[in-house]
């Protein structure tokens, strides 16, 4: 006799990983820092950025604080992306 198979659902676990970093007046003509980040999704770089901060920081910890947030927004965007997608 053959037993049926229970319908079993996998759930997939999404693994995050995200790095980021600030180099602290890095732009010498503005004196803006410089954010940087990649976000990887299950291994893969899925978004990544490079670009001036948007204020003047007047320290090497504001700087990195201000990276951390905009890289904490990003991973906030995608898993909500995640979430919708099941």
């Amino acid at each position: 006799m053959i037993k049926p198979e229970k319908d079993i659902q996998k759930e997939i676990i999404w693994s995050i990983r995200a790095y980021s970093d600030s180099d602290y007046s890095g732009d010498t003509e503005k004196r803006l820092s410089i954010t940087g980040f990649i976000i990887f999704v299950m291994g893969v770089p899925v978004s990544w950025k490079s670009c001036a901060q948007r204020s003047v920081t007047i320290s090497s910890t504001e700087a990195e604080y201000v990276a951390l947030s905009e890289t904490c927004a990003e991973i906030m965007f995608i898993r909500q992306v995640l979430e919708c997608m099941g």
